[in-house]
């Protein structure tokens, strides 16, 4: 029996590198276990330590990982294009409420 796989937890208001148009476009083949190479995804972090991760969409093929992916805030093409999102991401929260506390900034959006 084939077991269902784990939809993905998306931010409402999840952001769009550049050159990206349309990011639920992507998160839907995502969440149907398509493979999309060059996109880059930003979540929460699960350490306390860390702001933001960002890592290769590629990763979602093994089933490990995509059960422990934390919330997506973003979405980007390339590693270039993520670092740029996750720049952008900290200095909104930073203009905005004087800290870098990116995951409560998003959250009170």
């Amino acid at each position: 029996m084939k077991r269902k796989r784990k939809e993905l937890d998306w931010y409402e208001h999840c952001r769009a590198g550049e050159g990206i148009c349309d990011w639920r476009e992507i998160a839907d083949k995502l969440n149907k276990g398509k493979q999309v190479t060059g996109i880059y995804l930003i979540t929460l972090s699960e350490n306390p330590d860390n702001i933001l991760e960002m890592f290769s969409a590629v990763y979602l093929s093994q089933s490990v990982f995509r059960e422990r992916c934390p919330k997506i805030v973003g979405v980007a093409k390339g590693k270039d294009g993520a670092i740029a999102l996750v720049r952008q991401l900290v200095e909104e929260s930073w203009h905005a409420t004087g800290s870098c506390r990116v995951n409560e900034y998003l959250k009170s959006r």
